[in-house]
């Protein structure tokens, strides 16, 4: 894997991506002017949250989120961020129950319905963006990292 995505960060990749990530900067310093100049302010962790997610779509999927445009954040970060606690469950739940057929049905029943439902989002949506971005050459691809091939089909 390290050699198959070794290409997307040479440094010759990298230098072609820099007007791609300043055009994401710029939303960025244009949104945080409009939303936290207010006298409440604003979260920035969030800011940039949605900044760096609109980076890894435009670079991964050469179609960013909308989250900085939007100024709202995608629903597939929320998901991902739920694979995440999905995961934290099931890999504690392993230690205890350990992986047999019983033991997956019982860690099915004891992680939350949101985050099983998320689970399942996540994996559609990851596989229709990879569906979209192999089947489609003449759509905007950035960079190696792009063009690793058809994952959709694999």
């Amino acid at each position: 894997m390290r050699k198959l995505l070794s290409g997307a960060f040479s440094i010759k990749a990298l230098a072609e991506q820099e007007d791609l990530i300043q055009g994401h900067v710029d939303m960025l310093v244009k949104q945080v002017g409009v939303y936290a100049s207010k006298d409440e302010g604003d979260d920035m962790v969030v800011w940039y949250n949605r900044a760096t997610w609109d980076i890894i779509g435009d670079l991964a999927f050469g179609d960013p989120f909308g989250s900085l445009k939007d100024a709202k954040t995608h629903f597939w970060v929320a998901v991902v961020l739920d694979m995440t606690k999905a995961f934290a469950y099931f890999s504690v739940l392993a230690k205890f129950i350990g992986n047999s057929w019983w033991g997956k049905t019982l860690k099915r029943a004891l992680v939350p319905k949101r985050l099983m439902e998320n689970r399942l989002r996540h994996r559609q949506y990851s596989h229709d963006k990879l569906a979209k971005l192999a089947h489609s050459p003449g759509s905007k691809l950035c960079g190696n990292f792009a063009n690793l091939g058809n994952f959709a089909d694999a």
